[in-house]
């Protein structure tokens, strides 16, 4: 089956091969390795500077992917084995997957029906040693009273960025730029892909810790070389990530800004032609700037949402339920009751996450293509429901 708007915001086979001169230049020149002897800037130094600049921080790093760039950030800010860490209980279950693996314990943070994260009810959440803030797909989370819980008990907060790369949120402020270390996806289905990859990005001390755990713990001599005899040396792993995937990112970031005008026109369009279920999305209440690249809808039950996604793809048109459950509900937590610890019940990322549906609208698609998308949509819209927004 041939979905008329597949989750891929980006497909090599679709491009213009002009807007790829940087993955063009890599693949000619036979240097796919960052650090080059000859001295010569690698196209991941310039898409590590192009990264920071897009969130309004300092510097970024390069990584092999998302889940491992949460992993380092969280070992950058100093959580340790056996510390607690609060996660949106309605996110990708390898957020939490990254507390654990870096032998801490997540701690689900519960959310409101319309996806605000809001402070914790429950005391003892005040003994995080940190806390995850996950946006989700084009959108930028509404968490300013929890980043603003956490800020007055000074607890760290690492923004996974890794579905909302260029989103805004209210006051206009880039996704990843509230947290002390933001981290994002160059996974298939991500606003800038390179099939697999990621980045942190921070302030130059944090970044460059990371940098140095990243790689093997080394220095980097300016010709390129590791050096494990310096003072700052450390014991390291490999995340590095290829000069090839690293310039075709630059691509896209090279092209980001007509990207996003393109896809935020064509959700402005299907919600045009689909007003009376685009204008009571999740999306029309989320606060901030969306990247256009998906909209949110709230279906009626989990039945209707399974329902509403069959429906669409019987007609050729992609929609998903985003995450199916809050993590602590997955069979694999539920047979390590030790990996996580619930402080407070979550009962709102219980009935909201069954429910929640994305229509993704990728830049290719034609006016055509939405008129068809709206049309199709139109014809499900009983299963979907209002928004009611519960806070200011």
């Amino acid at each position: 089956m041939t979905l008329i708007n597949p989750n891929q915001l980006f497909d090599t086979a679709r491009e213009d091969p002009d807007h790829l001169p940087e993955f063009w230049s890599v693949l000619h020149s036979g240097f796919l390795f960052r650090h080059r002897e000859d001295g010569a800037e690698s196209p991941s130094i310039r898409a590590e500077a192009a990264l920071s600049q897009r969130v309004e921080r300092e510097a970024a790093i390069l990584v092999v992917n998302g889940t491992f760039g949460l992993e380092l950030a969280l070992r950058t800010i100093g959580v340790r084995p056996g510390d607690r860490v609060g996660v949106c209980a309605f996110s990708f279950i390898a957020c939490s997957m990254a507390v654990v693996n870096v032998g801490a314990i997540p701690v689900p943070i519960d959310i409101s029906p319309d996806l605000e994260m809001a402070e914790p009810a429950d005391g003892r959440a005040s003994e995080l040693a940190a806390a995850l803030v996950v946006h989700i797909q084009g959108h930028a989370m509404d968490a300013d009273r929890f980043i603003s819980w956490c800020d007055e008990r000074s607890i760290p907060i690492v923004e996974d960025i890794c579905q909302a790369f260029g989103a805004l949120d209210a006051v206009g402020r880039p996704a990843g730029r509230r947290g002390r270390i933001a981290v994002t996806s160059f996974q298939q289905s991500k606003q800038l892909s390179a099939g697999e990859g990621g980045a942190i990005i921070g302030d130059h001390d944090d970044i460059a810790a990371a940098r140095a755990a990243a790689d093997l713990g080394a220095l980097r001599r300016p010709n390129g070389l590791p050096d494990w005899d310096d003072p700052r040396a450390r014991f390291g792993t490999n995340g590095r990530l290829g000069d090839l995937q690293a310039a075709l990112v630059l691509d896209q970031l090279n092209q980001l800004d007509s990207t996003l005008t393109r896809q935020r026109a064509n959700r402005a369009l299907l919600w045009d032609e689909a007003p009376a279920i685009c204008d009571r999305s999740l999306s029309a209440a989320l606060p901030g700037a969306a990247t256009g690249s998906h909209t949110l809808l709230l279906a009626n039950s989990a039945e209707d949402a399974r329902a509403f996604v069959g429906e669409l793809a019987s007609a050729n048109v992609h929609a998903r339920v985003v995450w199916g459950r809050p993590f602590p509900d997955y069979g694999v937590y539920r047979a390590r009751p030790d990996a996580h610890q619930t402080v407070a019940r979550y009962d709102g990322a219980a009935d909201v996450a069954p429910r929640v549906v994305s229509i993704p609208t990728p830049k290719y698609l034609t006016e055509d293509d939405l008129h068809y998308i709206a049309s199709v949509v139109t014809a499900a819209q009983g299963r979907i429901a209002d928004v009611v927004v519960e806070h200011a």
